[in-house]
């Protein structure tokens, strides 16, 4: 397994390194984007924010409650941001073109994010927990969106089907020689 404690099969790892280092035709200023988007301090610093707004939702139920329901927010938010790229990362890769893998990477990315935090308010007692994630929504996507978007144009994919098709086509090894 890999050296953080994101729970992606070894598989997934060997190719996140590969994707880390794949080589990219856009501008300083797009990778030094990524690298923060796919960095813990970013996911940290991220998260911040919804854990400071769990605690304020959460203080009219008890303080105690309310300061656990904003770290478990914190954790959780931080763990999911950094792994949600990386998941996000392999379901890009999954599609044949760059609509495909776009696609495959937003669902994904909301799908795991909800369903994590969602179950682990519900492990903590978190009592409001709508109020607690309705504050990310939109963000969340908007993040989702936009990494999508930055791996559509930081990573080399077809544009189309039948662009994957003739590429498929040139790589293959020629018949009849």
């Amino acid at each position: 397994m890999g050296s953080s404690s994101c729970p992606c099969s070894t598989a997934q790892w060997s190719w996140m390194r590969r994707m880390r280092s794949a080589p990219t035709t856009t501008s300083p200023r797009m990778r030094r984007l990524r690298w923060l988007t796919d960095s813990l301090g970013g996911a940290a610093l991220g998260a911040m924010v919804y854990a400071i707004w769990a605690v304020c939702v959460n203080w009219h139920a008890s303080p105690p409650l309310a300061i656990r329901a904003g770290l478990t927010h914190w954790v959780i938010s931080t763990a999911l941001t950094y792994c949600d790229a990386a998941n996000m990362r392999y379901f890009f890769s999954l599609g044949r073109t760059r609509l495909e893998g776009m696609a495959f990477a937003l669902c994904a990315g909301l799908t795991l994010t909800y369903s994590v935090l969602i179950t682990a308010h519900l492990i903590v007692g978190t009592p409001h927990i709508a109020l607690t994630l309705a504050v990310g929504v939109i963000p969340n996507i908007v993040y989702c969106v936009g990494y999508t978007l930055l791996l559509s144009r930081t990573t080399h994919k077809p544009n189309s089907r039948l662009e994957a098709r003739a590429t498929r086509k040139d790589t293959s090894p020629s018949e009849g020689t």
